[in-house]
């Protein structure tokens, strides 16, 4: 209830994909987050493939000890299930109910206490998942170092790089890249430069409201053919006759007004975003198409 998704993905093409103004803008949410005393959090994700060395130990070491904790308290939970029930079916005494403590024996309780004392840390979360073969260069963690946005506490917006694919393969994330996207709550795509773009329509084919710009094809198509995009949850960032920190200010305001809304009005929202996304179905697109080829002639 407290946690929002935001994620962005495609080639790592630092200024044509929008990285680099997607990270002003964050920037800028955290500053205003904290100052409006908004009391969420958003984690954005960025997905984009770099060469890296291996995964970060300390991601990995966090993802394993989280599995543990799981399998311990779901242990427990059948545990306390189990006598719950035979201590209810078996008392006189409907007027309370048992101790559930009473029910966790001394090494289950250890057990887990344990488990949770060395996964807590002081240490601040590494923004990246994996060492980059050239970090010193990589344009996202230097523009993330520059920004300040290394995770905080007291930070509301968080980063999370993982310079390479989502797959269920995957040891960290072990879900397909369609789980990912549905997972998550807003899909952030203000390009610089994007003849078409699927990124976004991929996100509200997903049901998961997007952030596009109008330097995009998809984002000159929305304003042209949706009135309401909004309210179906397409934000388009204006990129076209704005300079970049007029830009970067919109997607900044689109993200805390996204992170504003209540439960109940984002579940509307996706709702709304995922009976959009059937406007943009080949059994409407292709009338356009064929009319290109009519006009273009068949020698292109």
């Amino acid at each position: 209830d407290k946690t929002l998704y935001f994620f962005t993905s495609g080639r790592f093409e630092f200024r044509n994909k929008g990285f680099d103004i997607t990270l002003d803008a964050l920037a800028r949410l955290n500053w205003k987050m904290k100052l409006e005393g908004l009391d969420m959090t958003v984690i954005m994700f960025m997905v984009a493939k770099q060469p890296f060395h291996s995964m970060h130990p300390t991601a990995l070491l966090h993802r394993a000890m989280m599995e543990e904790i799981r399998q311990t308290t779901t242990s427990i939970e059948k545990i306390v299930g189990e006598n719950l029930f035979n201590a209810v079916a078996s008392t006189p005494d409907t007027r309370q109910l048992p101790n559930l403590n009473n029910f966790v024996d001394d090494y289950w309780k250890l057990r887990l206490r344990r488990i949770v004392q060395s996964w807590k840390s002081d240490n601040l979360p590494p923004v990246v998942t994996h060492n980059l073969a050239n970090d010193a260069a990589d344009e996202i963690l230097n523009s993330i170092r520059s920004h300040g946005l290394l995770n905080h506490r007291n930070h509301k917006v968080k980063v999370v790089y993982h310079p390479d694919f989502i797959a269920s393969t995957n040891p960290l994330f072990g879900m397909d890249y369609t789980q990912f996207v549905r997972g998550c709550h807003l899909g952030d795509f203000p390009s610089y430069y994007e003849p078409r773009g699927y990124t976004p329509l991929e996100s509200i084919a997903s049901g998961v409201p997007t952030v596009t710009s109008d330097l995009s094809g998809f984002g000159d198509y929305v304003l042209k053919s949706m009135p309401d995009h909004e309210k179906n949850g397409i934000y388009v960032t204006h990129r076209r006759y704005n300079s970049y920190q007029d830009a970067a200010e919109q997607l900044s305001e689109q993200m805390l007004s996204f992170a504003r809304q209540s439960r109940r009005d984002r579940i509307t929202q996706r709702n709304y975003t995922e009976r959009a996304s059937v406007l943009f179905d080949w059994e409407y697109l292709y009338e356009y198409y064929k009319k290109c080829y009519e006009k273009l002639g068949t020698g292109y």
